[in-house]
């Protein structure tokens, strides 16, 4: 019913979480240059108003499928875990780095033809020193897939957030999405 292609293509329709692990973050110190591990002389605090902003300025950048602009808003290190559930069967997809989300988000653009967001909703979450944020996202969304086919995908989203060289990044993010095809509509 669903190929895996399909399955690439569902998984980066939302902003990707990313889930850090203490493994994780020891391979990405190793990896990391040292220009990005820089030391803040002052801690910058988050504020709700900055989420919102990354919120409003992602979206325009999935809707206009604008890569470059989606990247900008990950850390370097970003790791995303997205399940993809259809009646079939449940895959997960491990997500590391700018440049797996690069192809990530290549592989999955180049499957749609057109979406409409039916449902959104998201509640953000400051930690009690604003030293990060968090964002639980919920959304029901329409798509049409280039081969015709018609599904709609229903998403939970936890992405977390901090500051990094004095600008807010997703630093990781988890996504869980359920998959199924569209009922016909009265006119088809």
């Amino acid at each position: 019913m669903f190929s895996n292609r399909l399955f690439l293509l569902i998984s980066s329709l939302t902003i990707p979480f990313v889930v850090i692990t203490p493994s994780t973050i020891a391979q990405t110190i190793q990896e990391t240059p040292s220009f990005f591990l820089v030391q803040q002389e002052e801690e910058q605090v988050i504020k709700e108003e900055q989420v919102e902003e990354l919120i409003k300025k992602a979206d325009q950048a999935i809707q206009a499928r604008n890569i470059e602009q989606i990247l900008s808003y990950f850390a370097p290190f970003a790791y995303s875990e997205v399940t993809l559930d259809t009646d079939e069967r449940a895959e997960t997809l491990k997500i590391n780095g700018l440049e797996e989300h690069r192809q990530y988000f290549q592989d999955s653009f180049a499957e749609i033809k057109d979406s409409e967001v039916l449902f959104d909703d998201y509640q953000i979450k400051l930690t009690g020193d604003g030293s990060s944020a968090y964002i639980y996202r919920n959304r029901l969304v329409n798509y049409t897939l280039n081969d015709g086919d018609k599904i709609i995908i229903s998403s939970k989203t936890t992405a977390r957030l901090a500051p990094l060289a004095g600008e807010l990044k997703i630093i990781s993010l988890e996504q869980n999405s359920e998959i199924d095809l569209r009922p016909p509509s009265q006119s088809e």
